[in-house]
């Protein structure tokens, strides 16, 4: 993943020089020039002025006779000015990058969002014009220092220094200066940035933003105007890393879940601009935010984003969630960050086989809290099956562990109406229920038919969507009724029973 440090002698990608011309349009001799502010030149030294389409770039005498300056024209890259070390230049017999120290481009609207995009390193967005053209500070990500041998690197090592120092300290600067029409501009390209640009400028993104207390929300490609948000998240930004540990409780969710990356904004008091970045399942960084405007908070801005989401989309918070603020599951299908979870976890689970038939929900904590129903039996021969909802941790660092275990006696439940954690003596549930996956009784928004038990006809117990347990009566004769429905909720077994 790119990071934000820059070394000013390891710095970006090159551009290809093959499209420059070597003439430079001289547009004042060695005299004095007094354009530009010659605080900018080395000891207020004059300098020689280069002129392509309209723009100047100044190089001071000191080092003219040092440089090559090309200034191409119509190049494809937008290139206005290249300069290069003549010597580095000579001793490498003019191979193309040799000696690069920084080209000035021109690039359209449509460019810079492109750029915004994506990875930015050795390019700088420093200007722009009235026109909506934007100018681009290119330099090397390599050190381009060339010499015949190790004694001239030796000799000329302090040539080169100042040149790469006055090329990365002063160039903008003195740009600006020296064309009155452009205005300074900057852009930021952390990661952060790269993904909220993406959000911005290219429609077909997949993301979605979520709290820990409701559900994501992810809109269709283009139907979500999210530029003011980015807008107010990006302007006046400036990311720091921060060392120190996650806080508690609550937080905004921008997720890109084709990305595998997703990015944490707490709500705490105190906390409301660090942002903790999650990639691939298990490597994560905390980001401190800063703006020029101190009243701007990060968590604000997003928790908007959401709500705005929701009416838009038309969408209750509350629908898909239960308190604590699980997630429930749509259609119960056991993911493989799910399973994965899992197998790790019960590795420490001994005496009993649990293998998960449904994901029932996750909730986001500092790392993910899985919620899945197992069918379970003892590991002795011929164990009675039943079923046991489990509740898995695993931390962002992708360890994993078992937190709680419910098992789901269907007779007792039919009984007291109400969830009570079973020890099913001798593996057995009470009045004679059996765990089963009889798929002849027909129930809407039914997912698993968990047990029965006969009577004068027969008692069914069936798992449906928005995770409740229905009890069915079914007649000798076929028909049915619901006589009970009893909520499974799962935020509340999650929770270890306390000692007594």
């Amino acid at each position: 993943m790119k990071r934000t440090t820059v070394i000013l002698l390891a710095v970006c990608m090159l551009f290809a020089l093959t499209a420059c011309g070597s003439g430079a349009a001289l547009s004042a001799s060695g005299e004095n020039v007094t354009v530009g502010d010659t605080a900018l030149r080395p000891e207020g030294e004059a300098g020689k002025l280069y002129e392509n389409d309209g723009l100047k770039l100044m190089i001071p005498l000191a080092y003219d006779e040092l440089v090559l300056t090309e200034t191409p024209k119509d190049a494809k890259d937008g290139m206005l000015f290249s300069v290069s070390e003549r010597a580095s230049l000579e001793a490498a017999g003019d191979k193309d990058g040799a000696g690069w120290l920084f080209g000035i481009s021109r690039i359209d609207e449509d460019a810079m969002h492109e750029m915004l995009c994506n990875d930015m390193s050795g390019r700088e967005l420093f200007a722009a014009d009235a026109d909506g053209h934007y100018y681009v500070f290119n330099h090397p990500t390599d050190v381009r220092f060339v010499r015949e041998n190790n004694e001239a690197m030796a000799r000329d090592q302090e040539q080169w220094n100042k040149l790469t120092e006055w090329a990365w300290e002063s160039v903008r600067a003195g740009f600006l200066a020296e064309n009155a029409q452009l205005s300074p501009a900057s852009f930021g390209n952390s990661e952060l940035e790269m993904y909220l640009a993406r959000i911005a400028y290219q429609p077909e993104v997949n993301y979605s933003v979520s709290t820990t207390q409701y559900g994501p929300l992810a809109p269709e490609s283009g139907s979500f105007d999210a530029l003011p948000y980015v807008e107010r998240l990006t302007s006046g930004l400036i990311l720091d890393r921060f060392e120190g540990e996650a806080p508690d409780g609550e937080y905004v969710v921008l997720a890109f879940p084709d990305e595998e990356t997703r990015f944490d904004f707490f709500k705490a008091e105190g906390s409301e601009n660090l942002v903790r970045m999650v990639w691939n399942g298990e490597n994560e960084a905390l980001w401190q935010l800063s703006y020029t405007d101190p009243d701007v908070k990060a968590t604000g801005i997003m928790q908007e984003w959401y709500d705005a989401l929701a009416e838009a989309m038309d969408a209750q918070p509350s629908a898909g969630t239960t308190l604590g603020g699980w997630r429930l599951s749509e259609d119960g299908a056991v993911t493989e960050e799910a399973l994965s979870a899992f197998g790790k976890a019960s590795e420490a689970l001994l005496g009993v086989n649990y293998t998960p038939v449904a994901l029932l929900g996750t909730q986001l904590v500092n790392g993910t809290n899985y919620s899945l129903l197992c069918e379970a039996a003892a590991v002795t021969p011929n164990a009675p099956v039943y079923y046991a909802v489990v509740t898995v941790y695993e931390s962002l660092a992708g360890e994993a562990e078992v937190r709680n275990i419910v098992v789901l006696d269907l007779g007792d439940i039919a009984e007291s109406g109400e969830i009570r954690n079973s020890d099913l003596p001798e593996g057995k549930m009470l009045g004679s229920w059996k765990a089963d996956r009889d798929t002849s009784v027909e129930i809407e928004d039914a997912v698993l038919h968990l047990g029965s038990q006969l009577v004068s006809g027969t008692n069914h117990c069936v798992l449906c969507r928005g995770w409740v347990l229905n009890f069915v009566y079914e007649d000798l004769e076929g028909k049915t009724e619901i006589t009970q429905t009893v909520p499974l909720d799962i935020a509340a077994l999650s929770q270890p029973a306390e000692a007594e």
